[in-house]
């Protein structure tokens, strides 16, 4: 009975016991083999998806940090080596270079200031303050605003929406913020002599089923290049680009794309990307 006792029960436990160990001290891809199918196999099973899901967690995690210090260490290196060298005299302190470091600057600030929104988004602390508005009249107004940065480009940027109000309750400056980084992430990715049109109307039947609700729905498109079907899964995710050396030429800071998801979803709904290549 002792022999079975240690062979069925104390073993496996032991096992469980240093495993838990090990995955205390930091060993997150370490799992435990129990064969046995009662209970205490039951228990380990459990114990190694918990091990591969806090592994995955933790990787996540590692790549996010990664990424972040990797996105703050372009603007600051930028700016340390322009005020080196002017400190050197390598450089004048010009306006040009000055400009330069104003510009690195305003990015590394709007960096920060985005990975607190979506910190919050995540953390479900982010207070939306809803009143009623006309989603339209919003939309018309960022229009206007991105128009300068449309035409600096040979791009044409249209609205198509219908003179009624579309009332919704909302966060203003969130939405405002929703349709500003779409229509700054369209205009980007267009070409000179491209067009960017904004949509904003009662959701159809066909777009219906991708909502939970009836829906006003609010489209950006573009004629730019398009992007492939296996990347379109992931463009709302952070710092996630699918040409990351011309994105990062043509500025912004990776994160548009995934403040715009957490901002949709806080105010329950929902937003996706549909795209043809070429």
């Amino acid at each position: 009975i002792g022999g079975i006792l240690t062979n069925q029960i104390i073993k496996p436990l032991r096992k469980l016991t240093m495993g838990a160990q090990t995955l205390a001290g930091g060993q997150l891809s370490h799992r435990v083999t129990v064969s046995s199918g009662d209970e205490i196999g039951e228990l380990a099973e459990s114990f190694n998806k918990m091990a591969a899901s806090l592994e995955v967690s933790e990787q996540s995690r590692q790549r996010l940090i990664n990424d972040i210090a990797h996105e703050l260490r372009t603007p600051l290196t930028v700016i340390k080596g322009t005020v080196n060298g002017i400190i050197d005299g390598v450089f004048k302190p010009d306006k040009e270079h000055l400009v330069n470091i104003k510009g690195q600057s305003e990015l590394l600030a709007q960096l920060i200031n985005e990975l607190k929104d979506i910190s919050l988004a995540e953390s479900g602390q982010l207070k939306l303050e809803k009143t009623d508005i006309d989603i339209t009249d919003v939309a018309r107004r960022k229009v206007e605003q991105a128009g300068v940065m449309a035409r600096e480009k040979g791009i044409s940027l249209d609205i198509e929406a219908g003179k009624d109000e579309l009332e919704i309750k909302a966060d203003r400056i969130r939405i405002e913020q929703i349709i500003t980084n779409l229509l700054t992430n369209a205009i980007r990715h267009t070409a000179s002599g491209g067009k960017v049109t904004i949509s904003v109307g009662q959701a159809s039947i066909d777009s219906l089923k991708k909502l939970p609700q009836p829906h006003i729905l609010l489209k950006v498109i573009d004629t730019g290049e398009g992007i492939p079907p296996e990347h379109l899964p992931f463009v709302f995710e952070r710092f996630y680009r699918v040409q990351p050396s011309r994105d990062k030429s043509e500025g912004g800071t990776g994160l548009g794309l995934a403040i715009v998801k957490q901002m949709v979803e806080a105010h329950k709904g929902k937003v996706w990307a549909e795209s043809q290549p070429g």
